[in-house]
């Protein structure tokens, strides 16, 4: 994404203190974005984020506790968005949990973190977005094969 310039633009990235995650906000740090990290652990997210800095020196990566599984952690990360939400990435997820879990509502975990949470939190910030951004885009793996490029120049 060297020759991507996504400058004023703002995102969310879910689960971005680690892995494909963290990844994916050092990518967008590079490019200019102001980017908010959406995260359970966060000490964690606070390490990503130095790292993240030191790397890129874009200083618009902030971190905000965000537990999927919560629907009182997901209204409050809602309520505090102010602006537009011009890319959200949905990175945070758990799958094959050894033991039964549940959240604090009651609901299986990984269907909680992959199915209600991602769903529940872009449609809070969005609503909460003084005006539209433009379309959304549900990015999966096989789409991660097409050029960053190519879905910049798509609107994303």
């Amino acid at each position: 994404m060297a020759d991507v310039d996504l400058s004023g633009k703002r995102a969310i990235v879910t689960g971005g203190s680690s892995g494909i995650g963290v990844e994916t906000v050092r990518a967008l740090a590079h490019a200019g974005a102001e980017v908010t990290i959406g995260v359970r652990d966060v000490e964690a997210g606070g390490i990503a984020a130095r790292d993240i800095l030191m790397s890129s020196g874009n200083d618009i990566v902030q971190v905000a506790r965000l537990d999927l599984t919560d629907a009182v952690s997901i209204r409050t990360f809602a309520a505090t968005w102010l602006g537009p939400l011009h890319i959200l990435v949905n990175n945070a997820g758990v799958m094959a949990i050894p033991e039964l879990e549940l959240s604090f509502e009651g609901h299986e975990k990984q269907f909680a973190t992959n199915h209600l949470g991602t769903s529940a939190s872009p449609s809070r910030c969005t609503k909460r977005s003084r005006r539209p951004t433009g379309r959304g885009w549900s990015v999966s793996a096989p789409t991660l094969t097409s050029s960053p490029r190519r879905l910049v120049r798509r609107g994303l």
